[in-house]
């Protein structure tokens, strides 16, 4: 290929780029790197009402601003700020608060925020939060009751974990004392079955006896009962149930 004076060529390989051309490329392209890099800048502001208030106009998709009232990065995809990541609130006063800044343009279906008051990550559907996932927290003890009968002692540990919007419990009772109680055993839960739920239960102590605990729909209290339609209750012994209940 000829030598050009400047020795560059356009795209097609054959055509010379005089010096007129080759300054106007440059131009171009120095323009272009720096409307990137201006658009992919990181702001820093404080909370939603300042992230609202950020002109918006010059920026690019891609453009991110951290917000420090939810520890949270935003980027602009063009037309919106969109949340990148949980956001981290003390309490759920805070998380509403801060999301109704903005007039709640913001917290839209999908956002997730984590609550470290009770160690649970929410999901917002659109009209409200949702307990959405967490660690394993451990539930107060619940009141065990039966549908004859009472207990003279037992005794009950509850823990339970979100997980992408529906509950996982353990449950383990052990039975002291039995007294007069007898056929199913029944364990509030905090959270209200969306569906009807069977999970499994377990004797581990005496009899290795089966069963499953079970929860109908709109109803918030697992019913616990072994495999044949008997009884788990005997003295002495530790039933251990565990399920997932939608919610």
């Amino acid at each position: 290929m000829p030598n050009t004076a400047s020795g560059y060529y356009f795209a097609d390989g054959s055509t010379p780029m005089s010096a007129e051309d080759i300054s106007a490329a440059e131009a171009s392209a120095s323009q272009t790197v720096f409307n990137t890099i201006s658009a992919r800048s990181t702001f820093g502001v404080a909370d939603l009402d300042a992230l609202a208030a950020l002109a918006t106009a010059s920026l690019l998709p891609g453009a991110l601003a951290y917000v420090t009232e939810g520890a949270v990065f935003y980027s602009w995809n063009g037309t919106i700020w969109v949340q990148r990541g949980v956001a981290t609130f003390a309490s759920t006063s805070v998380r509403d608060t801060a999301y109704a800044k903005a007039s709640a343009a913001y917290r839209v279906a999908g956002v997730e925020a984590l609550v470290t008051a009770d160690s649970i990550t929410y999901r917002y559907s659109g009209s409200a939060w949702q307990a959405w996932n967490s660690d394993w927290i451990v539930q107060a003890p619940p009141t065990i009751t039966t549908s004859s009968g009472t207990f003279t002692t037992v005794s009950a540990t509850l823990s339970f974990q979100w997980v992408n919007g529906s509950w996982a419990y353990s449950l383990v009772i052990t039975i002291t004392t039995v007294g007069s109680a007898s056929g199913t055993m029944f364990c509030p839960i905090p959270v209200t079955a969306a569906r009807d739920h069977v999970g499994v239960a377990y004797e581990s102590l005496v009899t290795a006896h089966t069963g499953a605990s079970y929860c109908s729909s709109g109803n918030s209290s697992l019913s616990i009962r072994r495999y044949d339609g008997a009884s788990f209750i005997g003295t002495g012994r530790s039933i251990r149930a565990q399920g997932v209940v939608p919610v």
